[in-house]
């Protein structure tokens, strides 16, 4: 009846409702029962739910699924009181029927199942108990499921009754809820009064360890009969007055569970979002969790708008719960459960749910007060805009998800269209808008939308550019929300019939809107819309306004596009305008037929070919020749001021296969591509939003043909998982088609450029881009290919300005790619990009083109900055004179001093005009640096590049001279301190007209083979060990420069590995006398030393060739070392002390990232059971000490799924057991007790593994003794406990062995300081709980 009448006035349907209750009902009825109408936002309910109607009518409305309770609803008491939703009072008052006395079940139980069996449920003896259930659990599978479904009821109600659900022995209870799993799976009609008394016991017991897997199983069972809504009210009304939080805890993570195998299509939103928010505001932390979970599962279907329904949590609970919906990302529709729901029509509902997204709408019906509506008509313009505000504040309220029942809403705001303050109709449009966003589809429907979209078009004949604009996007939201089809023809019928009214600026802005809404997808554009746009085209081509006949042009021509020429005749023919409005379209297709052949009749995606695209509408602005050398890279790529429409290119059919090559590269066409692109260096501007826009549309074009359709869309996706989808298939293509990756080079370095000049970019995609950057480079160098002046100022005056990025990992990836940069392009050339980011206006990025202005003056000696007039280091030295950062002027003094040390005095006559102040600062520290360099037997200023003859034109010359320069230096111990690396350098400058006549650079020369870089190595290494700490850094510094150079060369990186594990070890051992030294004696060189030799370590850590051949005692020593600087308070307190923890932080990450994982567990492992001596006797800080190590742990065990097969399972199984065996049991207890945090760690490893490897861990413990051993271990029994909480474990169960070989049991781990004893007896160990895993931040901090 209610779906019958939904559709009728309120006073039919209330003459129909006098009827229904004055029509009598069985028993006698006390008052009328109210017509429950039909919801429209939710599918239709089966004729059940009408008997519902007494609990239902507390509802304050027919969509509110937050509905505050009427006065005469029963009132609830405790937490249950707050929670009312679509289902929820249904379910939860489940009517049980009058009670069964135990007599009678004994008699309807005897009947079903043999006497004996029966008085065995009633022994008091526990084991019969267990043989009684036994047996009623055998007859039960052995049922057909007709006679499950009969006996299912005098099952449960006896079960419920003898046992009972008090019963004291979990085995009894086990099989007492096995059997009602069964009953479940079984019966074809299992009734809610059966799952309601199923779940009161299995509500309170699934908070015991011991029983929670079989309670989680029966409880799935009946949610798989009855539904998850169904089984969540009864679990919240069980739980909503219980005193043990353990029972809300557990049926909050079931029903995150639930959520994730049902989906959230079958569970009820409004119910479960008010129960998680009550569990949110307990004091218990583990009931908060819980319900993070549950809301993070909710997301995977419900995606962000499930956000506006808890804004009104705190912001530490906000922040917690974006960390779980990080965890849980969006889905959506693909959502997939592995479970389904056997009850008639949860299906339909189902369905109707997903399509309208699964959130709640609320009904704001009942806020549309007269009041309101009055107030918007009010004489006072305050009261008027003060009306739309409260409208707004409403639609906050409801977290932007409506009802259609708005009333007198949308009229009253249609009246204030024409509003005599403008500001008030703009704001009126603006309201509009957001309603329709907020009620989705059926705003589309003349009885809820009330046909106000001419009504929006009719503003656009306002004077006021504000009242247009609201006016579109008003017509966005509208179209949005209903679809372009129930919107569009509106907007033309109106156009078309205000063609004579509308200003020429009107028509421009709505055509403007009109070409956005036709240019999109495809698939979403039908022929009727087409026809509608091309009769709201007539009404600009017929105008006399320039602006509205190019805008209607532009409309047409996207008509054009798509159909062909032939196309938009036909649908021009099929539609009803005025001849002269028709005519004026006519001639426009006829214009453009001249140009392309005809397309294929009726076709929405012809070829490019027969789509014309004009390009006068979208031209830029006219820029004077200086403004045009101004512009960035970007701007400037765009050839002859003219923007490629994005709708120009081909559209990619829904059905089309990816195949073929990724890229697919032409020569001649990169050619010509080149010829249009500036060549000489300009410096970079931010870019606006639109000029992004123009520029990506112009790439879009032009990669159209060269990059394969699927992946160009991914290059092109809105969304940064796209731009990581196409990034992986481009770093495919690197090693399948490297041709192709250098004919397209130009493209894709476009492509990354508008990567880097996101406003916000998503970090995850920005280092994906930054990685394929390098790589694509590292393959052109391979090729011996080179980078053109055009594609290097397309690409490096981005790549320098975005090099400052606030992130240290980004910025090593900036490093990564500057340092390839040189292999590629021209060294002096890339100075003069360097020269122009010294103006930025980022610190971080001068700071960073400071260090790398210093690497080349290094490596290339002191002419490769100044040539070609870049005078970069006149710019540094005006950066060191007038810089006000301590730090900018401490960096651009220490690069003036590298150009001394590699040119000498000749560095003078670079620097430019100088203040006497930085004059006299220069010439102290030049001397200081003279008197360095001699004292280490460095030679003098300049005799890097100046003590060796040039050569004279031969190679066999210049390899002659690197190979016997080094020899030379070996005279003297100490003078091979900078070894290889200086002496094969740049020689010297070239003569002037020889270098005007080369084309290529004269930096670029052979590499020295690899037996003299080895020997560089070698000595560096011996110069590390040496004892002075000053020539020490000075090899680490040579260090550093000869792995920089090895970056991406295999064979050198494979020869040095060898040494890796030494001078780890070196390294380790130097770090906290330089440390120390720093504290005692701050200064410049000091701080350097503690900078270097993290910096060499990073190094190593960083490149992961070496960081894998590090042994695991060095790596043990290297965490202890490093986590005891970030606990030494004295080191924020240095010179550079936050850059200096910030180091050691993203050290500490490398090195877990890239040594062997097992070695890492190791070492980690035996520092929990044996911290180094300068912590262990302060029992604050080996608990902060203990911490570090458990988040690092926390990091370890996160990607353990990831990097399983990276870790030698018995090894770690091994320290497992070492470390237990160093506790021993007494000492396990007693920290059980007071939750120690390494205890916990080592428990959430071993639960981990258990959880991945399943059964099959029993073959894993060969390193462990025996398990009769004297004592006993106790990881066989935290194994063994663990798996009997994983009943879906992987691995066929098996009992544990009982000796196992121990081939080479682990040595155990020298115990921790003896714990102080329990006292009077203690008890026989107890299997210990499973554990929990241990929360932390990922990254380590001080």
């Amino acid at each position: 009846v209610a779906r019958a009448v939904d559709e009728l006035d309120d006073a039919k349907k209330a003459k129909i409702e006098e009827m229904c209750a004055t029509g009598g009902r069985e028993g006698g009825a006390t008052g009328p029962a109210p017509l429950r109408t039909r919801d429209p936002n939710v599918a239709s309910k089966p004729a059940a739910t009408l008997a519902a109607a007494k609990t239902a009518a507390s509802r304050s409305g027919l969509t509110g699924p937050l509905a505050r309770p009427s006065a005469a609803a029963p009132k609830r008491s405790g937490a249950a009181a707050g929670v009312v939703g679509s289902s929820y009072e249904a379910d939860a008052d489940v009517a049980e029927g009058a009670p069964a006395s135990k007599e009678e079940l004994v008699e309807r139980a005897s009947r079903l199942y043999a006497e004996d069996v029966v008085a065995k449920l009633q022994s008091s003896n526990w084991k019969e108990r267990v043989e009684g259930v036994a047996a009623v659990a055998a007859t039960v599978d052995a049922m057909s499921d007709e006679d499950a479904g009969a006996a299912a009821g005098d099952t449960i109600r006896a079960l419920a009754i003898f046992p009972g659900f008090d019963d004291k022995v979990f085995q009894v209870l086990a099989k007492v809820f096995e059997v009602f799993g069964s009953l479940a799976a079984k019966a074809p009609k299992f009734s809610k009064h059966d799952g309601a008394i199923a779940v009161q016991g299995l509500a309170e017991k699934i908070a015991d360890v011991k029983l929670r897997a079989p309670a989680s199983a029966a409880l799935t069972a009946v949610a798989e009969a009855l539904g998850p809504k169904f089984v969540m009210a009864q679990l919240h009304k069980r739980t909503a007055s219980h005193k043990n939080p353990k029972v809300t805890t557990e049926s909050l993570l079931w029903c995150a569970g639930a959520v994730e195998e049902f989906t959230v299509a079958v569970v009820d939103v409004s119910f479960v979002i008010a129960w998680c928010k009550q569990s949110l505001a307990m004091s218990n932390p583990a009931c908060k969790s819980a319900a993070g979970k549950v809301l993070g599962a909710m997301h995977a279907g419900l995606g962000p708008g499930l956000k506006d329904f808890l804004g009104d949590l705190k912001d530490s609970q906000l922040k917690t719960l974006e960390a779980e919906f990080a965890r849980n990302p969006y889905v959506g529709p693909a959502m997939v459960g592995t479970r389904k729901v056997r009850a008639g029509g949860t299906e339909g509902a189902s369905v109707a749910a997903a399509a309208d997204g699964g959130l709640p709408r609320a009904d704001i019906s009942g806020k549309i007060t007269e009041k309101l509506i009055k107030e918007m008509g009010d004489p006072s313009w305050k009261v008027r805009a003060a009306a739309l505000d409260a409208v707004n504040e409403i639609l906050d309220e409801s977290a932007k998800r409506i009802g259609p029942n708005t009333g007198d809403l949308m009229p009253s705001l249609a009246k204030r269209f024409s509003d005599a303050n403008r500001n008030i109709a703009a704001n009126a449009l603006a309201t509009v808008g957001a309603v329709a966003s907020a009620m989705g589809a059926p705003v589309g429907e003349r009885r809820h939308g009330h046909g106000l979209v001419p009504e929006i078009v009719k503003q656009f004949g306002d004077s006021k550019a504000s009242v247009r604009t609201a006016a579109a996007g008003a017509l966005e939201a509208w179209s949005a929300a209903a679809g372009l089809g129930k919107t569009l023809p509106y907007v033309a019928d109106k156009m078309v019939e205000l063609s004579g009214k509308m200003s020429g600026d009107g028509k421009s802005d709505a055509l403007a809107w009109i070409l956005t809404a036709v240019s999109g997808d495809d698939a979403a554009v039908t022929e009727d819309d087409l026809v509608s746009a091309i009769a709201a085209a007539a009404a600009g081509l017929g105008d006399k306004n320039a602006a509205a006949r190019a805008a209607g042009g532009g409309v047409v021509d996207e008509v054009i596009r798509r159909v062909g020429s032939a196309g938009a005749a036909r649908l021009l023919a099929a539609s009803s305008l005025p001849p002269a409005l028709k005519s004026a379209v006519s001639a426009h297709v006829e214009k453009n037929a001249l140009h392309a052949p005809p397309s294929a009749p009726g076709s929405l995606n012809p070829s490019p070919s027969t789509s014309p695209v004009r390009t006068e509408g979208h031209r830029s602005r006219p820029s004077t020749a200086r403004g045009a050398a101004a512009r960035s890279s970007l701007r400037a790529s765009r050839v002859g001021g003219v923007r490629a429409s994005a709708s120009s290119l081909p559209p990619v059919a829904a059905g089309a296969v990816a195949s073929g090559p990724v890229l697919v590269a032409d020569g001649a066409e990169k050619e010509a591509r080149l010829r249009k692109l500036p060549r000489k260096p300009v410096k970079f501007e931010g870019m606006r939003d639109d000029e992004i826009k123009h520029a990506e549309d112009d790439l879009k074009a032009a990669s159209a043909c060269h990059v394969r359709a699927d992946v160009h869309a991914l290059l092109f996706g809105k969304d940064f998982r796209a731009h990581i989808k196409a990034v992986e298939h481009l770093e495919a293509a690197l090693s399948e088609s490297p041709d192709a990756v250098e004919g397209t080079l130009d493209l894709l370095l476009r492509w990354v450029v508008l990567r880097l000049c996101e406003q916000a970019p998503n970090t995850q995609s920005l280092l994906k881009v930054l990685d394929f950057t390098a790589d694509a480079l590292a393959v052109v160098k391979d090729r011996g290919a080179r980078l053109s002046e055009q594609e290097g100022a397309l690409f490096l005056p981005a790549l320098v300005d975005k090099c400052g990025h606030p992130m240290e990992a980004v910025r090593e990836k900036f490093r990564r790619i500057v340092r390839l940069v040189p292999g590629v392009f021209p060294a002096s050339k890339v100075a003069g990009y360097l020269v122009r980011g010294l103006d930025s206006k980022n610190t971080k990025t001068r700071l960073e083109v400071l260090d790398v202005m210093g690497s080349l003056m290094e490596r290339h000696g002191l002419d490769v900055v100044e040539r070609a007039g870049n005078r970069a280091l006149a710019e540094v030295a005006k950066l060191a004179d007038q810089a006000r950062d301590v730090g900018m002027r401490s960096a651009a003094l220490a690069c003036l001093v590298t150009a001394y040390k590699v040119g000498g005095d000749d560095a003078w006559r670079h620097l430019g005009r100088l203040s006497d102040s930085l004059r006299d600062a220069l010439e102290e520290k030049f001397a200081k640096a003279a008197r360095e360099m001699e004292r280490r037997n460095e030679g003098l200023p300049g005799g890097w590049t100046r003590g060796v003859e040039k050569p004279s034109g031969s190679p066999i010359a210049a390899m002659a001279s690197a190979v016997f320069r080094p020899v030379q230096a070996m005279v003297s111990t100490v003078s091979s301190v900078l070894p290889g690396r200086r002496q094969h350098a740049t020689p010297g400058p070239a003569p002037e007209e020889e270098r005007e006549e080369e084309e290529e650079p004269p930096e670029r020369e052979e590499p020295p083979p690899m037996e003299v870089r080895l020997a560089g190595w070698t000595r560096s290494l011996d110069t590390v060990a040496s004892v002075s700490d000053a020539v020490a850094v000075e090899g680490m510094k040579s260090l550093c420069h000869e792995v920089m150079a090895a970056v991406g060369d295999g064979e050198m990186l494979n020869a040095m590995a060898p040494d890796s594990d030494r001078l780890v070890g070196l390294l380790a051992d130097r770090v906290s006398p330089i440390f120390d030294a720093a504290v005692a004696a701050p200064g410049p060189s000091t701080t350097r030393a503690c900078k270097y030799v993290l910096n060499t370590m990073m190094q190593v850590f960083q490149e992961p060739t070496l960081a894998a051949s590090v042994g695991e005692e060095n790596e043990r020593a290297t965490v202890a070392m490093l986590l005891e600087r970030l606990l030494d308070p004295n080191v924020p307190k240095m010179e550079e002390g936050p850059q200096l923890v910030k180091a050691l932080n993203v050290l500490m990450l490398k090195l877990l990232e890239h040594c062997p994982r097992t070695n890492s567990f190791r070492a980690l492992l035996r520092l929990l059971a044996d911290a180094p001596e300068s912590v262990a006797d302060d029992p604050a800080a080996l608990v902060k000490f203990h911490d570090l190590v458990v988040k690092c742990l926390i990091k370890l065990t996160k990607s353990l799924g990831q990097n399983l097969d990276a870790v030698n399972l018995p090894t770690l199984l091994g320290d497992v057991h070492a470390f237990f065996h160093s506790l021993g049991v007494d000492e396990i207890r007693r920290r059980g007790q007071c939750d120690d945090k390494p205890l916990r760690m080592v428990k959430t490893i071993l639960h981990e593994v258990c959880k991945l490897v399943g059964h099959d861990v029993w073959d894993a413990l060969s390193l462990c003794p025996p398990r009769d051993s004297n004592p006993a271990p106790i990881v066989y029994a935290y194994v063994e406990l663990n798996l009997q909480s994983m009943p879906d474990a992987p691995g066929e169960p098996r009992a544990a062995p009982i000796a196992a070989p121990s081939p080479k049991a682990p040595t155990p781990v020298k115990a921790a300081p003896a714990p102080v004893k329990a006292p009077a007896t203690v008890e026989a160990p107890t299997p210990v709980e499973a554990p929990t895993p241990v929360e932390a931040p990922a990254t380590v901090e001080a």
